[in-house]
């Protein structure tokens, strides 16, 4: 029996730097969902969270990135999960039931290619400033050889030397902490599985399967799967890019797939 909800205030929390680790705010927000505090939004310019106060609740949260027309799955509807949140290409998940008895989660394929998207900004930031700097660097170096002398000119704006010295660093350090959060964040991704087969407590006997030519060929991959689903295989994840996919070992049952990307 569920626990009665006594709505009460609502609360606000900045977390500037949420999307760059969904999988550390999803279990933020569930911490805060433990000790009452339900997620309700989040502003996506400010980074501010918005919790109502309630009933202390154990609550599994899923963070996903897909287009703004996107309509949850009703495999991941009839496994309890249900949206509380979606502004632009983001939307917030929840599900009431047990961790240890959930079996279906969305993937992360949206939230991957969209790490990739912003590593490879990132990347192309850092490589201009290194060039930059070396070049600055070399005509110093030079003009140090040639000794050609170095004239400063007394001006009121050399007080914003420092100034910019330090918003500069500020901003290199900004990007190298981008750049290692989405590479950690891209790597933790889609661990579940994986983490559930290498637990020693875990009795899910979980198999991993590739398929990588499928999309030359979804019709085939349907088959497949339903094939698999006849032989006791249950799909329970699908890794990135739609290229690897794990099944636990259970009952055999019929089951109609439909591919769509």
């Amino acid at each position: 029996m569920q626990p009665k909800m006594r709505w009460g205030s609502l609360i606000k929390k900045v977390k500037l730097f949420w999307s760059l680790d969904v999988q550390k705010t999803e279990k933020w927000l569930a911490a805060m969902s433990a000790k009452g505090l339900h997620f309700v939004a989040v502003n996506l310019l400010t980074r501010q969270f918005s919790f109502q106060e309630g009933s202390p609740r154990q609550l599994t949260y899923r963070i996903g990135c897909e287009g703004p027309n996107y309509a949850l799955p009703k495999t991941l509807i009839n496994s309890g999960w249900t949206k509380v949140f979606g502004e632009r290409k983001w939307y917030v998940i929840v599900n009431e039931e047990p961790p240890n008895e959930l079996k279906t989660y969305p993937v992360r394929t949206g939230l991957i290619r969209r790490n990739n998207w912003l590593l490879l900004l990132c990347s192309i930031i850092l490589i201009y400033g290194a060039v930059n700097l070396s070049i600055q660097l070399t005509l110093l170096g030079f003009m140090a050889y040639i000794s050609t002398p170095i004239t400063i000119v007394p001006s009121p704006w050399w007080v914003l030397t420092p100034l910019i010295f330090l918003a500069g660093i500020a901003f290199w350090s900004g990007i190298i902490y981008t750049c290692i959060a989405l590479v950690r964040s891209n790597r933790n991704l889609g661990e579940r599985v994986k983490e559930q087969i290498k637990d020693p407590n875990s009795t899910a006997n979980v198999i991993k399967k590739r398929n990588y030519f499928w999309v030359y060929s979804p019709d085939k991959l349907e088959q497949w799967l339903e094939t698999m689903e006849e032989q006791g295989y249950n799909l329970v994840q699908v890794g990135s890019y739609a290229r690897s996919f794990w099944f636990e070992k259970g009952s055999p049952r019929k089951v109609k797939y439909s591919v769509d990307y």
